[in-house]
């Protein structure tokens, strides 16, 4: 019986230092893929400081400066009818009221509003959730209301959308792909960081919109001061000066709250090409123009 118990003891300690053994390499194991991992991630951390060094020491400033911003810079993206992934996940304020647009727009939007007849067209692009054109259509007595259309990618609404006796029309999709020849001139139109601010097809936008504007009617603009820029034979314009050169249109405002009024038929606008496009709320866009 002694025996038997000495040669348990001696098989369950040679036991435990084999577990023991298995445990220490599992731990050696463990630590040199964490190792591993660091040394790895510290080179990527010096090989990156490397490229910045290089880039700010070895170079001159202006071909330094050529050189990072290639680096990083966005992939121009073709100006064509596309939309970003930020608008077609409708990600963006979609809730601005009626005291919103009186207060982003330019002061004389509120006078436009009080001059409506029962025959003028509002058309607001970009209307999210229609909020602002459904205040002002309720703030009216029927026989008072005026022609509203609601354009936007997706109109943002969990319940129905109300038509006011047929005098609130709404289109969704792509606006510059819209029949927009069938639609009803406006005296109106408005635009809060919407299809302006986000399109990558600012020639046809503009364009269309000016199709649609009655001769003295009005475009109101809120964007972003700095979002959109036009190059024009080397020197770079904002939006709202780009704008004053197109003959036929008188604007007003700067910082990029602006109103536009078509001053004469057949505004022509010009070729607009995107040269540099990146995503953000709203985008940074730059314009090569081609002039005739």
């Amino acid at each position: 019986m002694k025996i038997e118990s000495c040669n348990f003891m001696a098989y369950r300690d040679a036991y435990k230092s084999i577990e023991w053994t298995i445990e220490q390499r599992k731990q050696k194991s463990l630590v040199s893929r964490w190792r591993k991992l660091l040394v790895n991630l510290n080179m990527r951390h010096w090989m990156l400081s490397a490229l910045f060094i290089i880039c700010f020491l070895f170079l001159n400033d202006a071909h330094a400066q050529i050189r990072c911003e290639d680096l990083f810079k966005e992939i121009p993206r073709p100006a064509t009818a596309t939309i970003t992934e930020k608008v077609a996940k409708n990600s963006f304020i979609t809730d601005r009221t009626l005291w919103d647009y009186t207060h982003d727009l330019h002061p004389d939007f509120t006078k436009a509003l009080e001059r409506m007849t029962p025959e003028s067209h509002w058309i607001d692009m970009g209307a999210g959730k229609a909020k602002a054109l459904i205040e002002f259509m309720k703030s009216r007595d029927s026989e008072a209301r005026p022609y509203t259309t609601a354009v936007a990618f997706k109109i943002d609404r969990w319940f129905g959308m109300p038509n006011f006796e047929g005098k609130l029309q709404t289109h969704e999709g792509i606006f510059e792909h819209q029949p927009t020849h069938q639609w009803r001139k406006a005296d109106v139109i408005t635009d809060v960081m919407g299809v302006f601010s986000y399109t990558t097809d600012l020639g046809t936008t503009l364009q269309k919109n000016f199709d649609l504007l009655k001769v003295n009617g009005e475009l109101y603009i809120s964007t972003s001061a700095y979002g959109s820029q036009f190059r024009v034979n080397g020197e770079t314009l904002s939006l709202e000066v780009f704008l004053a050169s197109i003959p036929g249109l008188k604007v007003e405002g700067k910082w990029g709250t602006i109103k536009i009024t078509k001053e004469q038929e057949n505004i022509k606008i010009p070729v607009l090409e995107l040269e540099r496009y990146k995503d953000e709320s709203p985008p940074i866009r730059l314009f090569k123009v081609h002039l005739d």
